[in-house]
């Protein structure tokens, strides 16, 4: 009867040392497990963190852009604006240099016909002071003839 209690004895001192070992493995796989769950919950928040850091990247690169893109829409219209006005200054100088280049020919035109008025004229008194030449010549050569 002893031989069976020392054999249930070390039966039961087997099954706690079984029972000890398999808690022990189960405490080693789920302290295992657990830091693999750790590991991966940091692995998953960094790469969240990376995700989130490079969106963060891209939307302040996009902001960059518009407000690049917004000063150069400005300098654009500024430039457009400036060709505007200059555009419109030639238009009015050129106006300006066509009316006192008519302006000068007209004048020109004035004084051209005023000179063919005096040469005119000046040719009409030269016509009449030789009739009135040849008219005094002839009633010479008739009053010689008649004396």
């Amino acid at each position: 009867h002893e031989q069976r209690v020392t054999s249930q004895q070390e039966k039961e001192a087997l099954e706690r040392k079984l029972h000890a070992d398999a808690l022990a493995a189960l405490e080693a796989t789920h302290g295992e497990l657990k830091e693999r769950i750790v590991g991966e919950k940091s692995k998953r928040s960094a790469i969240i963190k990376s995700a989130e850091e490079q969106e963060g990247e891209k939307h302040t690169k996009v902001e960059e852009m518009k407000v690049a893109t917004a000063e150069e829409h400005a300098r654009v219209d500024g430039e457009k604006e400036k060709g505007i006005a200059m555009k419109a200054q030639h238009a009015s100088e050129l106006e300006l240099l066509h009316a006192d280049t008519q302006d000068e020919h007209q004048k020109r035109r004035q004084e051209s016909s005023k000179k063919r008025v005096v040469a005119y004229e000046e040719l009409q008194k030269r016509k009449v002071e030789k009739l009135a030449e040849l008219r005094s010549e002839k009633d010479a050569v008739m009053e010689a003839t008649a004396a």
